[in-house]
């Protein structure tokens, strides 16, 4: 008889490790089950939060709950969780995490610090925030199919391309 195989950790656990904007929101939680994004011009039902918050400056940009601050449709502010330009911020720094941690680390990005996550981590939150980024409703069981599907459909070949040019065959004069 062998060990108990170990516990997986739960995945908002995880995604909370990653990404300090979720450490202490409601909004976000996996699975995302909502009914459609909200506009960055709108409120948020129930809290009356609105959908965006312009910030311009970097510099001065904390931390602020339940909101991403980033480059989005109306500008460098805040993102509320509920809006979809929220996870295509998160989606492109991610993916940044985790091109620098390929790396050398020299530039500043990555981390050697495993309570913020390791590339395994990163990868996994960096899946769920691109397929958020790209799905046209708030769900994760549809985004993760949409995202497949579109990445499918960016990687087909033209129809007039034939099969010899799929092959590598070269062309005859």
């Amino acid at each position: 008889m062998g060990l108990p195989p170990a516990a997986k950790p739960d995945v908002n656990v995880i995604i909370r490790k990653v990404i300090p904007e979720f450490a202490e929101t409601k909004y976000g939680a996996y699975p995302m089950n909502e009914s459609a994004w909200l506009s960055p011009a709108a409120k948020v039902p129930g809290s009356g939060q609105p959908g965006f918050i312009r910030h311009q400056d970097k510099s001065t940009a904390t931390l602020k709950q339940d909101y991403v601050w980033g480059p989005g449709t109306r500008a460098f502010g805040y993102y509320h969780l509920l809006t979809q330009e929220a996870y295509v911020i998160l989606a492109a720094r991610l993916q940044s995490m985790s091109a620098a941690t390929k790396g050398c680390g020299c530039f500043g990005g990555g981390s050697d610090d495993p309570s913020k996550g390791t590339p395994d981590e990163i990868k996994k939150v960096q899946l769920i925030m691109y397929a958020r980024s790209k799905s046209p409703v708030p769900k994760d069981a549809y985004a993760s199919e949409f995202a497949v599907q579109e990445a499918g459909a960016a990687f087909r070949p033209p129809d007039d391309i034939g099969a010899w040019e799929l092959r590598g065959d070269k062309v005859k004069a």
